[in-house]
């Protein structure tokens, strides 16, 4: 496995996540809204940090992202508010989070070459024998294009639907992934989620090794764009 250098910020509760990050010795800290460290990593887990002001957590995390944080969101679930699936969502067009998954027609799940399968099987179609724990019913649907579709899945037997499993977006001067793959829930189970995570967390660093972007964007108007205003 890769080894992890960087200090990772974590946002939001989550168990699983805390429990291996603390197993495998990786440096980390507690979001802070008013203390945002150049080139910081944000690991999303499963549960928004405050059931109390949800809102308030996730705009102070966008605005770390705007800032030039880069983030991961490793389940869909963090998103959701009530029956909402994609109510925090930060992309003004949210599309939503869909089942694509049928009991006879399949659908094929693909992952091209990327660095976030660096050392795993990819550039094609995702080998089941592999990959099967770790493939999800679900994919993001209708969302615009974002900077880089790493993952996804096609149902084309009976009816057709598409849509992404991993995606990596621009969000002012940072990014952040998308992942709908089962990682978080197979760590310690499953070796290739393991390495996805270690993967995406490396890629983010990567990604702050080159030269900063410019936020380009007024965070208040934002704010309203994406509902959360």
């Amino acid at each position: 496995m890769p080894a992890i250098e960087n200090e990772v910020t974590t946002w939001g509760r989550d168990s699983v996540l805390t429990r291996w990050l603390t197993d495998h010795h990786i440096k980390t800290r507690v979001f802070s809204s008013e203390n945002q460290k150049p080139g910081e990593i944000i690991l999303v887990g499963l549960n928004p940090p405050d059931d109390r002001d949800t809102l308030a957590s996730f705009t102070a995390l966008v605005k770390h992202i705007a800032g030039g944080s880069k983030a991961v969101f490793l389940s869909p679930e963090v998103f959701r508010q009530g029956k909402n699936k994609v109510r925090y969502l930060p992309l003004a067009n949210k599309g939503s989070l869909s089942d694509l998954y049928s009991w006879l027609y399949l659908k094929d799940e693909w992952a091209k070459h990327h660095p976030i399968f660096e050392g795993l099987p990819a550039g094609g179609l995702m080998d089941h024998q592999f990959y099967r724990e770790i493939i999800p019913s679900n994919a993001w649907i209708g969302q615009d294009s974002p900077r880089e579709a790493v993952a996804g899945a096609i149902k084309s037997s009976l009816d057709y639907s598409s849509g992404l499993m991993v995606s990596v977006n621009d969000f002012g001067a940072g990014q952040f992934i998308l992942n709908t793959l089962l990682i978080r829930e197979n760590l310690g189970i499953h070796p290739a989620s393991e390495r996805l995570l270690r993967n995406m967390i490396r890629y983010a660093t990567r990604e702050h090794e080159r030269p900063a972007l410019k936020s380009g964007i007024d965070f208040e108007t934002t704010l309203k764009t994406i509902g959360y205003k």
